[in-house]
């Protein structure tokens, strides 16, 4: 907590050090001092893109960071958790949520997910990666993109049409 004396709080203090009387100086001896909590540590989360694979899985590791030139004298923790874009948990990537705590030796973690290859021609994918729920800290970036990028090739055909001729013979 930081203290602020109010300036009838440093009258008091001057007059009572050079030994002078305040009396009816507002006062002295019955003044409040007024506590301010201390700023919060910042905490963010960084994006990740990578391709998806052919199969199996491929991990995207996401960091979550908080401030290190911050003086951690609390336990800090945030929940992260993952939530659906155009890509699809269960199909796409593997859902998770974890609680991430932060120490005074510990400003960063990392957060991973898999995500699931696959050989077929699809357009690129994305799916979120959520910050909520600050103990002792303030969020500056509550959300990642986690950007699955399809590497599989193959034809796409989109908004295809064709004018229907007069037809009769």
């Amino acid at each position: 907590m930081k203290t602020v004396l109010s300036g009838i709080s440093v009258i008091c203090i001057l007059t009572a050090l050079i030994g002078l009387s305040a009396i009816g100086v507002g006062g002295c001896g019955r003044q409040k001092v007024k506590k301010y909590p201390k700023p919060y540590p910042s905490v963010s989360i960084t994006d990740f893109a990578a391709d998806e694979g052919d199969s199996g899985t491929t991990v995207f590791t996401f960091i979550v960071t908080i401030d290190e030139d911050m003086s951690i004298t609390e336990v800090i923790s945030v929940d992260v958790s993952t939530a659906d874009g155009s890509a699809v948990a269960g199909t796409d990537y593997q859902t998770k949520t974890q609680t991430l705590v932060f120490s005074e030796t510990v400003h960063s973690h990392t957060f991973t997910v898999s995500v699931y290859g696959n050989m077929a021609y699809e357009p690129d994918k994305y799916f979120y990666v959520n910050v909520s729920n600050p103990q002792n800290a303030k969020i500056i970036r509550s959300q990642a993109i986690g950007s699955i990028t399809n590497d599989d090739t193959g034809l796409w055909i989109n908004n295809v049409s064709q004018t229907e001729g007069s037809g009769g013979g």
